[in-house]
């Protein structure tokens, strides 16, 4: 156990028979660090060697309160010697055990006096049984070492005697087949290792006692067919593994049975044709990946089997043409991407008939943007320049104009300027716009909502 550095202010030293001199194996143990924090199998500092005398020295703290306890006789020529540490109430904390300065053993107390824990050694590293307690005197914990490494079958126990869990151990590393229990009893895991790491089959079991997990490992690698199950019982993913890495197909499965999503591996990363579907079976989701990214079509589907969209998609990002589908299969959003922008002619559409068209060049606005009537015809026609609206003519059904509005920068004071004009053409009013203004321009918001809900980086589930 390594024992804390402490300063007291106040110490007094009560030597009953010999003074032990500052090598003795006193002074030795109150330099070890870390008082009650063994770690299994670390070599630990012990008293070194001093003279072949008997005594016993006390140390108190400002108190009054005794901290330390040296206890040392002579027994057929050895030296046996006992450190103790106590608690503030009196209680002792830790005691280790020495015979001719080389640790025999060491035990822990809690502050009520209970063993909390208790190990031996053999040439200063752990050998044989050492065993953590809980409060009532119960077994925690039973490791089994040889020579400073845990060796054959160790067991946890929960509060209550019942088992926790079953290792079995080789030259310090799991070795064989490993179990954990649920406080109940039922089984919990069940894991093959070799030299720590797993290998052989695994299992991993659910309260009800149905299997949760299984697969096997090769020198601590998934390697091969691994299924997770439902509750019920009834399988919810299965995967192939490689080295390590997913190779192969991956499902998942709904709770009834029916495919849920299919994705194919190869060394780790998802290649080929991947499918999500829905309860009923039919195609959700379908794409394409090379080198774990999307390439080429991906298509999205409505539950009855109807195209929902379908694009171009190059990298992971949208590149190609774009088209949306209302539910009866008329047409509702037509653009063109390239590398994730917004490149060309969109439109869009109200179940087939064309309501908003705008040019676009990585993602601003540019050129023509056109409102229709029903029947086609304009109804406003806008123009712009590096996203900003140069000018905007209304039309009636029949196809005149009502009015138009020109759009400028003034150069005086780069406040934004317009000039209104009536059907003949004659200039009919005008003025400086604020930014409030400006923003209440007749621009259709059906663009900016289209932006916001189309991300251009597509994901497969």
């Amino acid at each position: 156990m390594k024992i804390n550095n402490r300063s007291h202010l106040g110490v007094v030293t009560v030597l009953i028979g010999l003074v032990f001199l500052q090598t003795s194996a006193y002074a030795g143990w109150r330099k070890t660090p870390g008082l009650a924090e063994d770690i299994p199998g670390e070599q630990q500092e012990d008293p070194p060697e001093s003279p072949p005398v008997e005594g016993q020295e006390k140390e108190y703290g400002a108190s009054g309160a005794l901290l330390f306890e040296l206890r040392q006789r002579l027994n057929d020529g050895r030296r046996e010697t006992v450190a103790l540490a106590y608690y503030e109430n009196g209680q002792v904390r830790e005691e280790n055990r020495y015979v001719n300065g080389i640790r025999m053993s060491n035990k822990v107390f809690d502050p009520d006096g209970s063993l909390k824990s208790e190990s031996f050694y053999r040439n200063n590293q752990l050998d044989g049984t050492s065993k953590e307690y809980y409060p009532d005197g119960q077994i925690r914990d039973a490791a089994h070492y040889r020579n400073g490494k845990k060796e054959g079958i160790n067991r946890s126990y929960f509060e209550g005697g019942r088992l926790s869990s079953e290792e079995s151990y080789r030259n310090g590393g799991r070795d064989g087949l490993s179990k954990s229990f649920y406080p109940d009893g039922r089984l919990k895991s069940q894991i093959t290792y070799k030299n720590d790491k797993r290998h052989g089959p695994s299992k991993e079991f659910f309260e009800n006692g149905e299997l949760q997990r299984e697969g096997p490992y090769f020198l601590g690698e998934k390697s091969g067919l691994f299924k997770e199950y439902f509750p019920s019982g009834g399988v919810r993913i299965e995967e192939n593994y490689q080295n390590g890495k997913r190779d192969g197909w991956y499902k998942e499965f709904y709770p009834g049975g029916g495919d849920q999503l299919n994705v194919h591996y190869r060394d780790g990363e998802r290649q080929g044709d991947c499918r999500e579907f829905y309860e009923n079976g039919n195609v959700r989701t379908e794409a394409n990946y090379q080198q774990g990214r999307i390439a080429g079509p991906f298509r999205r589907y409505y539950p009855d089997g109807g195209v929902k969209e379908e694009m171009g998609v190059q990298d992971g990002f949208l590149d190609g043409e774009y088209k949306e589908y209302w539910p009866d299969g008329t047409l509702r959003y037509a653009a063109v991407y390239r590398q994730a922008f917004l490149n060309g002619t969109l439109r869009m559409y109200d179940h087939g008939v064309l309501e908003n068209e705008w040019n676009l060049i990585g993602n601003q606005k540019e050129g023509e943007g056109r409102r229709y009537y029903n029947d086609g015809t304009v109804m406003r026609l806008k123009v712009y320049a590096q996203d900003k609206i140069m000018s905007a003519e209304e039309y009636d059904e029949q196809g005149r104009l009502v009015s138009r509005r020109e759009f400028a920068d003034s150069p005086e004071t780069g406040k934004r300027i317009f000039r209104d004009y009536d059907k003949r053409g004659r200039e009919i009013g005008g003025g400086v716009m604020t930014e409030a203004e400006y923003d209440k321009i007749p621009e259709d918001s059906a663009l900016q909502d289209f932006m916001q809900a189309h991300t251009v980086w597509i994901r497969f589930p």
